[in-house]
């Protein structure tokens, strides 16, 4: 049987966080119905991080008191062992009815007040619209607000146990990016490389998050050549936590156009990161990448199309092979200001007919810089 991921210190300083927070918007409490939410607060994981449609689990933070899992009867003694909580409310048969929660509000005393939910940016609620507004119409002294912010925030900012996890699956990542690379030849398939790399994410507690594979130019197949660029963008996860970052090298011998543009890339990667420190916005970043981008005679392509040029790291959907990131987004439109123990990547690039020069870095936010915990890119494009 499974044990908490994380001690009962950790889970309790979450709540200490989450409960300041509460109480500077007049919460009473989090209402959290989404698998990302529940596993963070609540320490009960469910396979795969994946939401469970059918029998969604529950959690219930008061600002005063002790928090509450809500699941089915079938999954109690897996809660109560992945969980520090163990005040735990079950239900039976199925489907399942939005009335268990609405009685656990009851019991917890929150038939009145504000209790914040998934209901704004980047949060997905857990339970149908029907339910939501069952729920909210059985409680009429009840009022359900938008907490996104609340979740967005803890989340982002991390822990010291929460870095951690994310260092390992750097340097597990690390170390199979290596493997593959000293293995990797011509005739090899996308979905060979592909299957490769996930393999060798896998060690231990670290588990294979996602691997996506692109050989260029792509006019040439979809498998590799000698003079082929080989590009991949992988993480592994511990503990749930994914790391992100991709590499590139040439098949037996590559091109001094591409030996530039290479370089090109890091050099716009490192110069946009040595801008990075509390206090900075999350656009200003991105504004000043594009400008380096720009001076280079890069496109804006990648900032506009994908919205964004770096994003935040952390807990996600999908595991082993799906891919899921976190606020802040590098983009123009995100104001966040960055605190120390953010988590975030910077990945400026630029799509050539000859390869896609991205080199992804993920790092740390501190209090006058940061902190890489990425395997650092080879400073000239590597051939193999």
């Amino acid at each position: 049987m499974s044990l908490p991921w994380f001690s009962k210190e950790e889970y309790d300083l979450r709540y200490k966080r989450a409960r300041e927070m509460m109480a500077e918007k007049g919460l009473s409490a989090l209402l959290t119905t989404d698998v990302i939410n529940y596993t963070y607060l609540g320490g009960h994981r469910l396979e795969g991080l994946v939401p469970w449609r059918t029998r969604p689990f529950q959690l219930i933070l008061p600002r005063d008191g002790e928090p509450m899992l809500v699941g089915q009867l079938m999954s109690k003694e897996r809660m109560m062992a992945s969980s520090w909580i163990k005040n735990i409310k079950t239900w039976s048969g199925l489907p399942f009815k939005i009335e268990v929660v609405t009685e656990a509000l009851k019991e917890m005393g929150l038939a009145k007040g504000k209790i914040g939910c998934e209901l704004g940016l980047e949060e997905r609620l857990g339970i149908s619209y029907n339910d939501f507004m069952q729920l909210k119409g059985s409680l009429q002294g009840t009022e359900f607000v938008d907490a996104s912010q609340i979740f967005l925030k803890l989340r982002a900012v991390k822990t010291d146990a929460e870095i951690e996890c994310l260092r390992r699956a750097c340097v597990a990542t690390g170390k199979a990016f290596e493997k593959l690379f000293s293995t990797v030849k011509g005739g090899m398939t996308l979905e060979e490389i592909r299957k490769m790399m996930l393999e060798y994410m896998t060690e231990g507690d670290i588990k294979p998050h996602f691997a996506t594979v692109r050989i260029y130019p792509l006019a040439n197949g979809s498998y590799l050549k000698n003079g082929d660029i080989l590009w991949i963008d992988a993480g592994a996860a511990c503990k749930g936590y994914r790391c992100d970052f991709s590499r590139m090298v040439a098949i037996g011998y590559t091109t001094d156009k591409a030996k530039k543009m290479y370089k090109l890339d890091r050099e716009i990667t490192w110069n946009t990161m040595n801008l990075i420190k509390a206090g900075v916005k999350a656009s200003d970043i991105a504004k000043a990448c594009a400008g380096e981008m720009k001076r280079v005679g890069f496109s804006e392509t990648k900032a506009i199309a994908v919205g964004r040029l770096g994003h935040g790291l952390g807990l996600g959907y999908g595991d082993p092979h799906d891919f899921f990131t976190e606020l802040p987004s590098i983009g123009y439109s995100d104001n966040t200001v960055l605190e120390p123990n953010m988590a975030i990547t910077i990945e400026p690039g630029e799509t050539t007919d000859y390869g896609y020069f991205t080199l992804e870095e993920n790092m740390v936010v501190t209090k006058d810089g940061y902190r890489v915990i990425s395997p650092v890119s080879e400073e000239e494009l590597r051939v193999v």
